[in-house]
């Protein structure tokens, strides 16, 4: 896969999430305001608490993933990195790595695994200004890189 594909796959990923993540909250405040007070004040308070926890975990993940779209939107997929630095897509003998945003995992239709690594996380520290066909050990495990886009 190249970095350009990859980069507007991962693009519409996040578009999805922050959508899902909208929807999900509008529910959840549709539902909360659409409550009524019942004789069990208690009952009521608290599925009013619980409710708000909720919708304050939502929103949370609301903000990280669209801090996560900020910085996305500052890698340039059409670069083409000569070593290993934020915005790069790595080749290794155990998969591909993107540095980019903290996302996970991303199977493309060829089933291959694309894992989308921050570029504060442990293993993209270690692989951080390395060149192609440099090698390096991580967690017991040694690796090659075979290309970087």
């Amino acid at each position: 896969m190249n970095k350009e594909t990859l980069y507007l796959i991962v693009k519409k990923k996040l578009k999805e999430n922050k959508n899902n993540l909208s929807i999900q909250i509008s529910d959840l405040i549709q539902s909360r305001d659409n409550e009524t007070k019942s004789s069990a004040g208690d009952k009521y308070e608290t599925g009013r608490a619980m409710t708000q926890l909720e919708l304050d975990k939502l929103k949370k993940r609301l903000f990280n993933t669209e801090q996560m779209s900020y910085f996305f939107k500052k890698i340039n997929p059409k670069k083409k990195e000569e070593k290993v630095t934020p915005g790069a897509l790595i080749e290794t003998n155990h998969g591909f790595f993107f540095i980019s945003i903290a996302l996970g995992k991303i199977e493309t239709k060829k089933n291959s695994i694309i894992y989308l690594i921050s570029p504060s996380s442990p293993l993209s520290k270690t692989m951080i200004n390395l060149k192609k066909g440099d090698s390096f050990s991580f967690q017991k495990r040694d690796y090659f890189i075979n290309d970087i886009q």
